[in-house]
């Protein structure tokens, strides 16, 4: 009677060994699972940060072209019966870089989007991608000192 109860208890324990190593196996794959999705994480943050830095650099280019294009329309107004033809080609020039770079930074807007849509598809801990880089950027700007703000 003892002998079979110390085979049963053999049996459990071989069981509750089995289903350890089992466990341990799945934690190993859903670690790595974690761990490649936190590297394409920061892939796809550092390219999103990258894409929002350039932007905001496009967008101040775009603002000083638009008021550059005012200013030339205005000297272009003065001079269009006296003006020479440098002024008018100078001008020009402005108003054709100023329309390049609204569409340069309608495309980065659309990229942007579209980089935003994907880290929407990935999920850690119940948290998709996009919330968790929005979180973490939200965390740096509080870290940045009020006077650079």
């Amino acid at each position: 009677m003892t002998e079979y109860k110390v085979a049963q208890e053999s049996r459990k324990l071989t069981d509750i060994k089995q289903q350890n190593n089992e466990e341990q196996k799945k934690n190993t794959k859903l670690r790595s699972n974690i761990n490649a999705a936190e590297t394409e994480y920061a892939k796809y943050a550092d390219m999103i940060t990258d894409k929002k830095n350039n932007l905001e650099l496009l967008s101040s280019k775009e603002s000083e072209l638009i008021e550059r294009t005012k200013i030339a329309e205005s000297v272009f107004d003065m001079f269009r019966q006296s003006g020479t033809d440098d002024v008018r080609e100078k001008l020009i020039d402005v108003m054709y870089e100023n329309q390049k770079l609204r569409e340069e930074n309608t495309t980065l807007k659309e990229l942007l989007e579209k980089a935003y849509e994907f880290m929407k598809q990935f999920v850690i801990d119940g948290v998709n991608l996009l919330e968790r880089f929005l979180e973490s950027v939200g965390k740096m700007i509080d870290k940045v000192p009020k006077r650079i703000k």
